[in-house]
């Protein structure tokens, strides 16, 4: 349905208007459709920390990406 990308647009819209420079994500790095949905957006990787988190019994890679919103 879409649902995720219409969150994270309106979280854009509003950080936008709120006039935040830099907006940033942290996502599963095994999260294909979510890092893909991010891309598309605008959002760029920005580095990957290993092993950060531990859920459902294996450990996690943390993808973090960032999108400028209001250059300077």
């Amino acid at each position: 349905m879409g649902l995720g990308r219409q969150l994270l647009k309106e979280i854009i819209r509003r950080a936008s208007m709120a006039e935040v420079h830099v907006l940033g994500s942290c996502i599963d790095a095994a999260n294909s459709a979510r890092i893909r949905l991010h891309d598309q957006l605008g959002f760029k990787h920005a580095g990957t920390f290993n092993q950060r988190g531990f859920k459902f019994g294996r450990w996690l890679d943390a993808a973090f990406y960032q999108m400028t919103l209001i250059p300077r």
